[in-house]
């Protein structure tokens, strides 16, 4: 259902359905049996391409996130031929024989590349978002083949989506690390940090893991340094997924997501944080808004 309250804001400025295919914006912590989220994302595959590319480049142990992920998938209904195990990393796992970091290479392998030609969804594990950074963009900013045929699927009507660093990725800005405590009393705790994200999602930041650890404090402080048009953020709760797809956004999963308009806040820091004309919304699961015109793939 659409909540009333939430129509003032969001249907004012609704954009055209975008060209590229759909969002699937996990918050981490995937349940085995959340139906809900991994059905969002195999659902949304295109008739005509129902390969599955994985990509495990976050994760300190590649192989056995992409044992999980493909696991998972095949739990709720994928085939075993439409699995593409991409070996693509920046990190060994001691616990393997084989060096994983080897990996980094394949991102630039004509043949590894070429097992992306087909696919119709494309899934980022969870691990350190700075990794898949470094597996999938070069040291002189540019983006490696493997990157390019992601995007190609991605604007053929693919589905991406991710979960925790898979899920950081998304914005552009992204969310790079940081402690709640220090958005609000700076030199406590981890400083919040931003980066280059993939940028799959415009307009908007994400951030994952929202309930379990607190993190409205840290997105609000990354929301200040954005322009003021760009002041839009999706807070995602564990094992709950942002799904966005022609222009609309709903909710799957168990938890919540909060959607953090600050575009005509005025937010100050030090000695606290304080927010004025700030507006939240918490959206749960089966709740849908239309998308503010300029946010979406």
């Amino acid at each position: 259902m659409v909540r009333p309250a939430l129509l003032g804001l969001l249907l004012l400025a609704a954009a055209p359905g975008p060209a590229a295919g759909p969002l699937v914006i996990a918050g981490g912590a995937i349940a085995e049996d959340n139906a809900a989220v991994v059905r969002a994302f195999l659902d949304r595959r295109p008739a005509a391409a129902r390969a599955i590319a994985i990509v495990p480049a976050a994760s300190a142990a590649p192989a056995e996130a992409l044992a999980r992920a493909a696991a998972m998938f095949l739990r709720h209904g994928a085939r075993p031929e439409e699995i593409i195990a991409l070996r693509l990393a920046v990190a060994d796992d001691p616990a393997t024989a084989e060096d994983e970091a080897g990996w980094a290479r394949n991102a630039g392998r004509p043949e590894d590349v070429a097992r992306l030609a087909h696919a119709g969804a494309i899934w980022f594990t969870g691990g350190d978002q700075a990794r898949i950074l470094a597996a999938l963009v070069a040291p002189d900013g540019r983006e490696t083949p493997m990157l390019e045929a992601i995007r190609a699927r991605h604007r053929a009507g693919a589905v991406v989506g991710g979960t925790s660093a898979g899920a950081a990725i998304m914005s552009d800005p992204m969310l790079t690390g940081g402690d709640p405590v220090a958005a609000v009393a700076p030199g406590r705790g981890e400083a919040v940090t931003t980066g280059r994200g993939l940028g799959f999602l415009r307009g908007a930041t994400v951030d994952q893991h929202f309930d379990a650890r607190n993190r409205l404090p840290r997105l609000l402080a990354v929301l200040a340094d954005r322009p003021q048009r760009a002041r839009l953020g999706f807070g995602i709760a564990e094992d709950t997924a942002l799904v966005i797809d022609g222009g609309e956004a709903r909710v799957a999963g168990r938890g919540l997501v909060t959607l953090v308009d600050a575009r005509r806040a005025r937010i100050r820091s030090g000695g606290g944080l304080e927010a004025s004309g700030l507006t939240l919304h918490v959206l749960a699961e089966g709740d849908r808004l239309a998308l503010p015109r300029g946010v979406g793939p």
